[in-house]
Parts: C-alpha cells; structure tokens; sequence
C-alpha cells in the first residue's frame, strides 16, 4: 500500500459511489435498492483497481534475460489433415444446413442457417521442434511437407501460410542435426523473463552524463545491445565496432561457444551470459577507454533497449584493438560486487597483448552427449584454455552473478527498493478510469437485466 495507490483507490470509489448512485436514482430504484447498485460499482472498482495497480507493478519488475547451453536432439511430429481434423490451416467447405435457435421477446424461435465444414489446405502439417539443455524451442508449429502436398488438387496452400510456415525440414534443424551426427553439438540461447528491481526502480539506474553518452552516440560508437536470438536459438553477441574482422562468424561461434560453458555451471544459479565489444584503438585508444565503457554501460542499461536491457545475469567485455592483438579491455555488469571488481581489474591489465584471434581470447569448449540414469539426455562442456574463459569461467576470480533476492546465501538482495517502483501520473489515470468506468458500466447492466426480468 502506497499513497498513489490510497489516491486511486479513494478517487475511484467516490466517483464510483456517486455515479452508481445516480443511475440507480435514474431508474427510479430507491432505499436498498440503490444501495446493493452502489455496492455493485464499488465492488467491481476495487477489484479492477487492484487488478491493473498489480499488473502494471508485475510488468514494470518483469525484463528478459538469456539463459544458455547445449542442442540435445532435433524432433519432429506429423500430422495427418482430414476435414474437420485438427490441422492448423483450413478453410470453409462443403456447405451444409443447419437450424438454430434463438430468444426473440421472451419467446423460442427457430431458423434455417448454412454452416460450413473446415478442409485443410494441405495433407500434413508437421511440428518441429529443438530439444536443448535450456528447454524445446519450437522451430515451425505447421510446417508443410511440400508445396504439392495438397488435400484438395483445386485448393493451393494459400501464400502467408507458406511464408509463416515454410515447407520441408527447417534450415534451422539440418544445421543442428547436422552438428549432432558430427558429435559437436551447437550452443543454444534462448529468453527467459526475471524479477529486476535495480531497472524499475528510476534512483538506481548507472548515473552518467547524458553528455558523455551523446558524445559517442552522436560518432556512431555505442553498439546495439543483443536482445534476443536469431535462427531460433543462436544469437550475435559480438560487436565490432569500426574494426573490420575477416572470420565475424568464427567469433560469433566461439563467444557462443563461450556462452554454453558459461550458461552450463553449477550450480545453475551461477549461470551467466556474456557479451563483447570490440572497437577500433584508433577510434577508442586506451586514454578513452573509461569513458567509453562508462557510457556504454549506462546505454545498454537505459529505457531504450526495454525490457532486453543489461540483464542481472550479463557480464560484458569491451575491447580495444587493432586487429592484431588487444590494446585494452574493460568488463562490466549491472550488480556491481567487490569480487568482480577484482575479475574486471584482471581483465584490464591481463588481456592487453593478447593475440586477437577468438579461439585464444575467448577459447572454444566442445561438449558432449550422454544419458544420465533415468534415460534422460545430457551434455557434458568440455573446457579448453581461452584467456577470457579461463578469467571469467574457470579461474579463481571467476565471474559472479548477483542476485536480485536474499534467496541465496551471501545476497541481500534489492528487494527493499521494491516500495520505490510506482506508477507514473498518467498510468494512475488510466488506472482510475477504467476502474470507474468498470464499476459503472457493471452497475448499468445490472439495471438492464432488473428492467428486462421486470418487464417480461
């Protein structure tokens, strides 16, 4: 209970008690009678106050983050289509008559209407799906087996189920089944949603001169943040940034690579994810490269990015270089902790020189199959000796994720901040109105029903 939340609540209940009051003195209802409609309006006010007050609360603490690991198996489920059948994409067919009934003035009345069976458009529509260590991500709910595969010859498969769906085995799954008959299983990524109360909360968010983010922003410096994964459970988590690579998709493999070890610890509540920049020395040198890491940090942790913003579980490094080794490196996060200072002071003074190839900076972990005792499938991460993983995964200084509750053992949490995540002037409004116009709206229904049952 809050004071905006007191506001709501007594304005929508006095509005509410005097517009129920006067729709029941309109239809001429006196005594208990406007009493139990007055009490209808309130009722269905409070309720619907506290249904949007807790919603909005809910959705301001919910962001996303990535959880990682490892492609298990790749499944398929046909469906056979018949009219009527439970196949996705039908249309209307074979036309048929029907009587219905219906209430007309108190009386049963009964007329002829034409109803319609439901042909597929297809023979088969099959479900393919990845199972992976980090939960099935669903490839294609309806795929076609062939643009041919017709249940009617007169009736193609219309073009947006064929765009929506596509046709034949997935791409996604003949890339991951083919690392599975490899024995090199791929990494996977996928969104899951948290409790964060550092970003809902305003007083928290990294506080850095809008004027120092506009300085690189305005040179086209800070790259976009990764909010979600492409090809359905792989994700571009490496940035560069000026620098032109000739292998990105060697890197891209390898920092998910990276990822899958990471998002593969125990215990699972450990599990972390990483991103890297890398910019040119001769657009960010080292004398530049507090400010830079600084603005970037608080851009990636801003409104801009919604709910994909710098997650609880993100550890970013940033690197300078000039393409042959690394010139410098900074690292950070959202919670800021004593021992990853260490990591990140580490990372500064340790990476520097560094070849920039990606399998000797960020290493590249292998892992693999097996079946733990209840025939379920596992995956095992083998690790290998990239400098950043032996630093963030491996090492003694290795990355530590904070945590939002006391839940865990050495965390406070931030759940205090919790009583400082209000809602906004207009959301009250929004609020408050559509309580009141509920409430209203329950209380002329209830008058109409009354008039209805009384007149007949």
């Amino acid at each position: 209970m809050n004071v905006q939340w007191l506001a709501i609540m007594a304005t929508t209940l006095l509005i509410t008690l005097a517009g129920s009051a006067f729709l029941a003195l309109v239809g001429e209802h006196k005594g208990g009678a406007v009493a139990a409609l007055v009490l209808v309006g309130v009722v269905i006010s409070v309720i619907l106050v506290n249904i949007q007050y807790n919603t909005d609360h809910l959705d301001k603490l919910t962001y996303n983050q990535f959880y990682n690991g490892v492609e298990l198996s790749t499944h398929h489920e046909t469906t056979r289509c018949y009219r009527d059948g439970s196949c996705y994409y039908t249309r209307d067919c074979d036309p048929y008559p029907v009587t219905v009934t219906y209430t007309e003035n108190g009386k049963t009345k009964t007329k002829p209407e034409t109803h319609y069976h439901q042909c597929p458009y297809a023979q088969h529509e099959t479900r393919w799906w990845i199972s992976t260590t980090v939960g099935d991500i669903m490839v294609s709910a309806h795929r076609f087996d062939a643009q041919n595969d017709l249940y009617d010859a007169f009736n193609a498969i219309p073009g947006y189920a064929l765009e929506a769906e596509g046709v034949g085995i997935p791409p996604e799954i003949v890339a991951a089944q083919r690392a599975l008959d490899a024995h090199d299983p791929r990494p996977a990524t996928t969104i899951k949603t948290y409790t964060d109360y550092l970003k809902a909360s305003e007083n928290t968010t990294l506080k850095v001169p809008q004027g120092d983010i506009d300085l690189w922003t305005r040179q086209r410096l800070l790259p976009a943040l990764a909010t979600g994964p492409y090809d359905v459970d792989q994700a571009a988590k490496i940035h560069f940034v000026g620098l032109r690579v000739p292998n990105p998709g060697a890197w891209e493999y390898a920092l998910n690579r990276l990822n899958m070890e990471a998002g593969s610890i125990t215990p699972p509540t450990n599990r972390f994810d990483i991103q890297v920049v890398v910019v040119d020395t001769a657009l960010v040198g080292p004398a530049r490269a507090d400010s830079y890491s600084k603005a970037l940090n608080a851009y990636w942790e801003s409104a801009v990015f919604s709910k994909g913003a710098l997650a609880k579980n993100e550890f970013v490094v940033v690197f300078g270089s000039d393409g042959q080794t690394v010139t410098w490196a900074r690292a950070f996060n959202l919670i800021q902790s004593a021992p990853n200072g260490v990591l990140f002071r580490t990372i500064a003074s340790d990476l520097v020189g560094v070849p920039f190839d990606p399998n000797t900076l960020l290493g590249r972990p292998t892992a693999v199959l097996g079946v733990d005792k209840d025939g379920n499938a596992t995956a095992t991460v083998q690790a290998t000796n990239g400098k950043l993983e032996l630093l963030s995964v491996l090492g003694p200084l290795h990355f530590q994720r904070g945590h939002m509750t006391s839940n865990h053992p050495g965390s406070t949490g931030f759940g205090y901040l919790e009583s400082e995540i209000l809602p906004d002037f207009w959301t009250c409004v929004r609020i408050g109105f559509l309580a009141i116009l509920g409430g209203l709206l329950a209380v002329f229904i209830v008058l109409c029903i009354v008039g209805y049952m009384t007149n007949n």
